[in-house]
């Protein structure tokens, strides 16, 4: 296994200015992120004024002569960054002071996936991990198995789609929902049902949803698919007011009025026999609501609130608490302000309390997990709403996080 290496992606920006060889550079330079980790990659990015060259001291024995170089950090300490900037006429120098802090001790960075993604599902089914769809509108579908650490191609998904969801049910992978776009018929939510079976990987179609939705969330309970939330319309207007109840034997759906507040991309998951539904956003804002079902009673009951507003979270299960894992906050439909969180937050549901865990070694959201064997695995997503896909993978242990905190 790897050891954790947080990898940091943002979008840099290009600086034109004129460039006169009779001025005398003038150094300066920026870099993000502000607050760096080991193993993060530091995005270093001159403002220099009528520089021609340019020469990097990264405080660690390193340079580089590239304009806007990238440097990853594998020590801790506090640092002196270095820019000489030079042209025909003199140079001049820019200093910069930075602190590298120790990375998550209970992460550890996996095999990279085949293909970068966001939007997609990530399931566990007979001792392998499952990564569907996504980035944004693909059928692609990987398989993980970790005693190899490695990922595998294997058969597409008939549907290409994003933003989907889906579950394990007897060890059949369901997926639903999503949207996707083509030039010709242009943006479309889908009410497809499409099944996966591991053994013989192989895809059939099943009956479709009652209504087409995206941004949902669905689990197994009893045998029993439940799916709650999500987005109707491309225009993003209508938040899905009921839960659709499918099950299996009959092939068939049902559908129900759910009393609590209409949302989508919340965290859903089973303890106990109840379904929790966690966190989400209501077009709105994020919010950090926790509802509670009991199908054997058909009640719907609170919780304490997520101490952390967000949506687009990766979540799992492990010992019947649920993991809420990075996700986004701070976010307008109108403008790319979405943020990415590295924190990890437990809800215990037998004291209905919450817990900070270590966290993140990269800020994420719109990105997948699952538990298996103990363990938490993650897989790829967004850093911010305008930034690409990665195609990173973690695995956490909890029994590390509770030895590290003694």
């Amino acid at each position: 296994m790897k050891l954790a290496v947080p990898f940091v992606s943002l979008t840099l920006c290009i600086l034109i200015s004129a460039c006169n060889d009779n001025d005398t550079p003038v150094a300066s330079f920026d870099f993000s992120p502000e607050s760096i980790e080991v193993g993060d990659s530091v995005y270093f990015h001159s403002t220099c004024q009528y520089a021609h060259t340019f020469d990097w001291d990264f405080g660690d024995g390193s340079g580089s002569s590239e304009e806007n170089p990238i440097h990853v950090y594998t020590l801790e300490g506090d640092l002196t960054i270095r820019l000489v900037a030079s042209n025909a006429e003199g140079s001049d120098e820019a200093i910069n002071k930075v602190s590298i802090t120790p990375s998550s001790p209970c992460w550890n960075r996996l095999a990279d996936l085949n293909d970068d993604r966001g939007t997609h599902i990530m399931v566990n089914a007979n001792d392998k991990i499952y990564v569907v769809g996504g980035n944004y509108y693909v059928g692609s579908v990987e398989e993980y198995d970790p005693a190899a650490d490695s990922w595998t191609r294997i058969s597409d998904m008939p549907t290409s789609r994003g933003w989907l969801f889906g579950c394990n049910l007897d060890g059949i992978i369901y997926t639903m929902g999503g949207e996707s776009f083509v030039a010709v018929h242009g943006w479309r939510v889908h009410s497809t049902v499409e099944a996966y079976d591991p053994a013989t990987d192989t895809w059939i179609e099943k009956a479709p949803l009652m209504k087409p939705r995206y941004w949902g969330s669905a689990v197994a309970l009893d045998g029993k698919i439940y799916v709650i939330g999500g987005l109707l319309d491309v225009a993003i207007t209508q938040i899905c007011k009921t839960m659709e109840i499918y099950n299996p034997e009959s092939d068939s759906w049902t559908e129900q009025a759910i009393p609590i507040v209409p949302r989508f991309e919340s965290s859903v998951r089973v303890v106990g026999g109840k379904i929790y539904v966690i966190g989400g956003h209501t077009m709105a804002s994020e919010v950090s609501t926790v509802d509670v079902y009991d199908p054997v009673l058909d009640q719907w009951t609170s919780g304490t609130e997520m101490p952390t507003k967000r949506w687009l979270a990766a979540d799992a299960v492990v010992d019947d608490k649920i993991y809420v894992i990075g996700g986004g906050g701070t976010y307008s439909f109108k403008e790319s302000s979405n943020k990415a969180y590295k924190k990890v937050e437990v809800y215990d549901p037998a004291t209905d309390s919450w817990e900070e865990k270590s966290p993140l070694p990269i800020a994420r959201a719109a990105f997948e997990a699952c538990a298996l064997h103990n363990k938490i695995y993650t897989s790829a997503g967004v850093y911010l709403t305008s930034s690409p896909t990665y195609a990173e993978c973690y695995v956490y242990d909890p029994l590390c996080d509770q030895v590290s905190n003694r």
